[in-house]
């Protein structure tokens, strides 16, 4: 039985009306409920039944609400309703925007699962899905992601880097596929380029995938061109700010991810592991700084700030500097995620 917790009361409202669908009686409560936010994040068909509509917004919602057994279960039966009882729909005679869907809802029901540790089920549905020459670009480049993962896991490290450029090709923009069209190793995006959260994404993964490989120097030029396109993106969000909103509260809605702070955090670890200490903490430091005021709010910031106070306990420590070390092992020990 799937329990919610009371941070889904959305999920729980659209779980209930759910229910209420499938009766006769509680097909008027559907009219209450828009489908206006889901659709800002997935597209459903407007051919797709009703009830496999409200499924997916069902599962998309229990996804936001962090509830992702629920949101598995969701996208489940809304796969099991759009094959038909004994799965034998014929998917081939179906329209352009129907395969969008269902390529879509299959890498979702893969990403939930490998959340949820169900590896050879994540795997299935992720290659199912992002096989189809069709689909949400910000979907597919994560479905690609989460692959190219798989080839790193296997230290197939030639397919791995494939799959992360192909999927920072899903989300480019048309400087950044003029770029990788040349067909760079490493890809270190050039000075001018402006890259958004979801280009972030693949190109972090390139820059691990690096790291991996212990190509430290490709490693910190592809980390450092990244940062620079995020700054050079963000230089742009405050040119288009507006005088009525406030610089500070403006840039509550900039890199939501904490991309920048992250970046830094592995520019940090990269310079030590080449041997440049001093250089190190400053660009520890410059991270936890980023991202400690964010922790609050922000998880990814939360774990950043967490992590990066470890790997400066750690730096300093070694450099023989027990006071900063003391400093960073409590700050550490202090961000927990109760």
């Amino acid at each position: 039985m799937y329990v919610l917790t009371c941070q889904a009361s959305r999920a729980i409202f659209i779980g209930t009306v759910l229910g209420l669908a499938l009766t006769v009686g509680g097909i008027a409560g559907l009219q209450f409920y828009s489908f206006r936010k889901i659709q800002a994040i997935q597209p459903i068909p407007s051919e797709w039944t009703f009830q496999t509509k409200l499924l997916v917004q069902a599962g998309v919602d229990s996804e936001q609400a962090q509830n992702i057994e629920q949101a598995a279960k969701y996208y489940q039966q809304a796969i099991d309703v759009l094959l038909g009882k004994d799965k034998q729909t014929d998917i081939s005679t179906k329209s352009k925007q129907w395969l969008t869907g269902y390529a879509d809802l299959l890498i979702r029901f893969g990403l939930v699962q490998e959340m949820l540790n169900h590896r050879q089920e994540a795997r299935e549905a992720l290659e199912a899905g992002y096989s189809m020459p069709v689909g949400t670009p910000h979907v597919r480049s994560k479905a690609a992601i989460q692959l190219g993962q798989y080839s790193l896991e296997s230290n197939k490290f030639s397919e791995s880097e494939k799959l992360f450029v192909e999927s920072l090709k899903e989300v480019a923009s048309a400087p950044i596929l003029q770029y990788l069209a040349t067909g760079p190793s490493p890809v270190v995006l050039p000075e001018n380029i402006v890259a958004n959260d979801y280009q972030m994404a693949p190109l972090i993964e390139l820059g691990k995938l690096y790291v991996k490989q212990k190509r430290y120097q490709c490693a910190f030029s592809s980390f450092l061109a990244s940062l620079r396109a995020l700054r050079n993106a963000k230089d742009v969000f405050i040119n288009q700010s507006g005088s009525g909103v406030p610089l500070d509260l403006h840039l509550q809605n900039f890199d939501v991810k904490c991309n920048e702070a992250i970046i830094m955090s592995y520019i940090s670890e990269i310079l030590w592991k080449l041997g440049k200490k001093q250089d190190a903490v400053i660009w520890g430091e410059g991270s936890y700084y980023e991202s400690f005021p964010r922790s609050h709010g922000v998880v990814e910031c939360r774990l950043c700030a967490k992590m990066v106070a470890n790997n400066l306990y750690i730096m300093y420590r070694n450099m023989g500097m027990s006071e900063q070390s003391e400093t960073f092992k409590n700050i550490h020990e202090s961000l927990d995620f109760d």
